[in-house]
């Protein structure tokens, strides 16, 4: 249990003289040492005489004063411990796992080292259970607390979201790290949830968006009204540019809108992304239509490649769905008929811009194309990542069926 500590104070703090001064810092530095041993003490402070910020002190003098500073001081504890604002003996406090857990996971080193957008989703992730669970220890995340959470994630406010509600890939993300965080708390000896069975996350999406339906994208470009931009091209260009780059070179958004014309080589037709999701620069090579695209877009006097005027991302999303829409794009939610508690966005409706990255990966798959080779150019951690999030094991199955080989001889025509 937390250490309860009473300050019996010798005089009353008096701020008007010099010497009433000098006595109250004498005592309060040997207080101050007598605990700091235990920095997270629960201190109790007792005057002789007077009233304190409008609360009535107790009178504590002599034995029979004492007596009553440890009767006031077990009251005391008991309240604490209702209201959760002390920790029991046998658990940790939430606050000191989180610190642990910081230090040894997010602000690892060398190998360990974890990707600077991975560690913010790891804190948002904190910051989010601490908000909607608030525990006050590591222990309280039992299995009752992990469904209220996914519960909770499920219909939380989300400011990003039109609908106000985070999406299911959020959700899917912030159960995924949350097993993670568990993982971690039982390597570390603490009792908390096995939620390796429990928590039920969300089934892959490796749908992409098919390149027939990226044609019919093409046609309507011209009707793009955002972003608005100060340039010498026109938006449908810009637009033309953006979609083909990311659907042919599998980049994430976050690559294109950050990728700069002193990172472009035209001329050797290679790109260069300095920082990655996993902290390292690749050179990538493009094609000669993505040069083609590109060389429409060359402004002297901007620095990025998609400049996108001040446009926020939640507006490029809308202004992308609306494309969609016009062209009579559009795919069905694959939780609708798996999740009984889903109700479908309108982020359910039309394909987001990492499917022209899964359209990357799935096609050229499809093709032929070695998965080592795949996952290079991918840029991903494994190839498990690869087959597990990107590959449509489906349209491959499909694909395989006119080369499956029969045995190499000859035989009767079966029977009946």
């Amino acid at each position: 249990m937390a250490k309860i500590s009473v300050w019996i104070a010798k005089r009353k703090p008096n701020g008007t003289t010099k010497s009433g001064r000098t006595a109250w810092k004498t005592e309060a530095f040997r207080f101050k040492n007598e605990i700091a041993k235990d920095p997270d003490a629960r201190v109790l402070v007792f005057w002789k005489v007077g009233r304190r910020n409008g609360e009535k002190l107790m009178e504590a003098t002599g034995e029979n004063g004492w007596r009553q500073a440890v009767k006031f001081r077990d009251e005391k504890l008991k309240e604490l411990l209702a209201e959760n604002e002390i920790v029991p003996e046998g658990r940790t406090a939430w606050k000191t796992f989180r610190a642990e857990f910081e230090r040894e996971k997010l602000q690892a080193t060398g190998t360990e080292r974890l990707a600077n957008l991975t560690v913010r989703d790891y804190r948002q992730l904190l910051d989010r259970l601490e908000r909607l669970i608030n525990p006050k220890t590591v222990e309280a995340l039992d299995d009752k607390t992990v469904a209220k959470f996914r519960s909770l994630l499920m219909t939380t406010k989300a400011k990003q979201s039109k609908d106000g509600k985070l999406g299911a890939g959020s959700v899917s993300k912030y159960l995924r790290y949350f097993r993670s965080l568990l993982n971690f708390a039982r390597k570390k000896g603490y009792s908390v949830a096995n939620t390796v069975e429990q928590i039920k996350t969300w089934p892959s999406d490796t749908r992409y968006l098919p390149d027939e339906s990226l044609q019919k994208i093409f046609g309507v470009l011209d009707s793009a009204k955002r972003p608005v931009l100060d340039a010498p091209y026109s938006i449908p260009d810009w637009w033309r540019g953006f979609l083909w780059l990311m659907r042919s070179n599998g980049l994430r958004l976050s690559e294109a809108l950050n990728l700069r014309w002193e990172n472009v080589s035209l001329d050797n037709a290679t790109i260069l992304l300095p920082t990655q999701k996993n902290g390292q620069s690749t050179t990538l090579p493009i094609s000669v239509q993505t040069a083609a695209y590109l060389r429409k877009l060359v402004d002297l006097g901007e620095e990025f490649v998609f400049p996108t005027g001040g446009l926020h991302e939640k507006a490029l999303y809308e202004e992308w769905h609306a494309i969609q829409s016009l062209a009579g794009v559009n795919r069905r939610c694959l939780l609708a008929d798996r999740d009984p508690d889903h109700t479908c966005t309108e982020s359910c409706q039309y394909f987001g811009f990492h499917s022209l990255r899964k359209a990357f990966c799935s096609i050229n798959a499809q093709n032929g194309m070695a998965l080592e080779v795949l996952c290079a150019l991918a840029r991903h951690s494994s190839v498990a990542v690869t087959q597990r999030f990107y590959l449509d094991a489906e349209a491959l199955r499909m694909k395989a069926a006119g080369t499956l080989a029969d045995p190499k001889f000859e035989t009767k025509e079966p029977t009946k």
